[in-house]
């Protein structure tokens, strides 16, 4: 009873003032808004990543110039990093592709290479596509579906190209162009095949294939003097085959090619993908930390809100305790109504996070993820502030003295 009467006593007192409430309210709404927003899309992005692995069967291999060590991230975390790194000659040449697929163990190989390049017609350009030199097996690893024309083989002219989707829209206008001519850094390819959209950028490959035109490896090296800079390789292993088996094969195999110089790193596809993961890990981290101070800021905001409503009622809360109120009776009164503004704020910048995150992943072209742990967090969030922020003017105003209080003005 004692609690419903306080419940009913707060209500009163934050209808009474609507204005003020819900500018209050207004402060951890924005915060918690950013937060929940920063959240989703972390959540979402190594969702997407995990998701393609296991879509993938987790049974995928990738090759990599370079120790794990030298990049930004590993699979401990945050290491070491040289800003020349990403600029440095690949270490994985044509020879350990050919090897690679001489092994009993493997299945099918692709290597490919990024160009750097305009896509363009001759009424549009594409600052933004990604060229990507490859081979035909490419398709069939990453389970790459088209909806018109065909992939790559070994029988297709130099001078043709397969693109995604999205590169189609924004070139053509259609997304059927199969046929038309575009150019890749000056030189006419014919479209032969549009690839299905995809679920966004895909972890392991690190390149959107909704914005990519696709050549052959052969086509590719034209644009490179003659010279393959395989960026990555990745591989499947022959059914029956496990992962760690084919992954120690090609590693023995890789070491043979450098001479015991371990200047690569074979990874599965799961390993692969923590790279990515750990990324969007750091960056959610650092920004949540950044839209952590809009909620102290509103938090801030409700105590002073609080400390000024506890000014003003006074007389009432000495009235209330001459007729038999407690301390804690007093100090409940305000703290469910700080309670009830940071909770209502913190739902609603919730619900606003969420809505606005879910659009920007739609409009990425991922699949939205909001996991009970965020909702948990904004909950948490909401009676945190409430709770930090709004027990000083409690306290306040349950240790005022009855009598002075009766005395007061206000």
């Amino acid at each position: 009873m004692i609690f419903w009467t306080n419940l009913k006593i707060a209500l009163d007192a934050l209808r009474s003032n609507k204005t003020r409430t819900n500018l209050t309210m207004l402060g951890i709404m924005i915060g918690v808004a950013a937060i929940i927003y920063i959240l989703v899309l972390g959540d979402s992005f190594r969702h997407a990543i995990s998701s393609q692995v296991k879509r993938l069967d987790n049974d995928l291999i990738v090759v990599r110039p370079g120790s794990v060590s030298e990049g930004i991230f590993n699979e401990k975390g945050l290491i070491n990093y040289s800003p020349l790194s990403p600029y440095a000659t690949t270490t994985v040449t044509e020879q350990d592709v050919k090897n690679i697929v001489e092994l009993p163990q493997i299945q099918n190989v692709a290597p490919y290479m990024l160009i750097n390049g305009t896509v363009k017609t001759e009424k549009r350009s594409s600052d933004v596509a990604s060229i990507l030199a490859t081979s035909p097996e490419y398709a069939s690893i990453l389970k790459l579906k088209l909806t018109d024309g065909q992939f790559l083989d070994n029988e297709t002219n130099r001078d043709t190209v397969v693109i995604g989707k999205q590169l189609a829209i924004d070139l053509y206008g259609t997304d059927t162009p199969i046929g038309d001519t575009l150019k890749i850094r000056g030189r006419d390819h014919t479209v032969i095949g549009i690839i299905r959209q995809a679920d966004g950028p895909i972890g392991i490959n690190g390149v959107d294939l909704n914005n990519s035109a696709i050549i052959s490896l052969d086509d590719g090296k034209t644009f490179n003097q003659g010279v393959a800079q395989i960026q990555q390789i990745i591989i499947t292993p022959k059914e029956g085959i496990s992962v760690s088996n084919a992954e120690k094969a090609i590693t023995d195999q890789l070491l043979k090619n450098h001479a015991g110089e371990r200047d690569f790193s074979v990874l599965t596809g799961q390993d692969a993908s923590i790279v990515s993961q750990k990324f969007y890990e750091l960056i959610t981290t650092l920004t949540a930390i950044v839209a952590s101070v809009a909620i102290i800021v509103g938090g801030v905001g409700i105590m002073n809100i609080m400390l000024v409503g506890v000014a003003e009622r006074t007389r009432e809360v000495g009235i209330r305790k001459s007729v038999g109120a407690s301390n804690n009776h007093i100090l409940w009164q305000f703290l469910i109504e700080a309670l009830l503004m940071s909770i209502t704020g913190g739902v609603i910048g919730a619900i606003i996070g969420a809505t606005v995150a879910a659009i920007t992943i739609l409009l990425l072209g991922f699949l939205p993820s909001i996991s009970w742990l965020t909702i948990v967090v904004a909950i948490s969030i909401s009676v945190g502030v409430g709770v930090i922020f709004g027990l000083v003017p409690a306290l306040k105003a349950a240790r005022k003295d009855p009598i002075e209080a009766l005395r007061s003005n206000s």
